[in-house]
């Protein structure tokens, strides 16, 4: 795999290149803002919920879960948990055995990668302060950047073998979105 460290926008950077781009979209500037196939991302995910909703799942006090770890969970992530439960996800990134799970809030990890705790990243990555929601089967793991501003965090894949994380979607909708298509 290639690594393109050396060229990846910052955090900041991504924010920016967000910024804008909603700003495109708002004014339909961009074939982004026009529905693919008359679907938005956030349409396909409501009806990705719908097709994956799970029988008995329990209610989920998330105040409790935001009260304890000082933070605001995605919505989209609550809607997610409260519609189709955790979810396993074969083959992401097109890798075969490349199994992603969503973790229940209550086996998010609110304290082992927060920033500054995950040695060895370079001076950008260390910045980002990330919670974990999703773990794999050989340690690689995704999260939330809680470190800006907003309730729709990106999501990075935290890569342990290169110890490094990577941009890998601008919020948890698109990552699932990710994960199912498998890319």
């Amino acid at each position: 795999m290639l690594n393109f460290k050396d060229s990846m926008p910052s955090t900041a950077e991504l924010a920016w290149i967000e910024e804008k781009c909603q700003l495109l979209a708002e004014h339909r500037l961009t074939a982004a803002s026009k529905p693919a196939q008359g679907k938005t991302t956030g349409a396909w995910f409501q009806q990705f919920l719908g097709r994956n909703a799970a029988n008995g799942i329990r209610p989920i006090d998330f105040a409790a879960v935001e009260k304890k770890c000082k933070l605001a969970l995605p919505p989209s992530y609550k809607k997610f948990m409260l519609a189709a439960g955790p979810m396993s996800f074969a083959d992401v990134n097109g890798i075969k055995g490349f199994v992603a799970h969503v973790l229940p809030p209550s086996k998010l990890d609110f304290k082992n990668h927060r920033r500054g705790k995950t040695g060895g990243l370079d001076q950008e990555q260390s910045q980002i302060d990330d919670v974990v929601f999703a773990s794999t089967d050989h340690g690689d793991c995704f999260v939330f950047d809680v470190s800006g501003a907003g309730n729709d965090p990106p999501v990075f894949w935290h890569d342990h073998e290169q110890n490094s994380l990577e941009p890998f979607a601008p919020n948890f909708m698109e990552c699932i979105k990710r994960f199912a298509e498998k890319n």
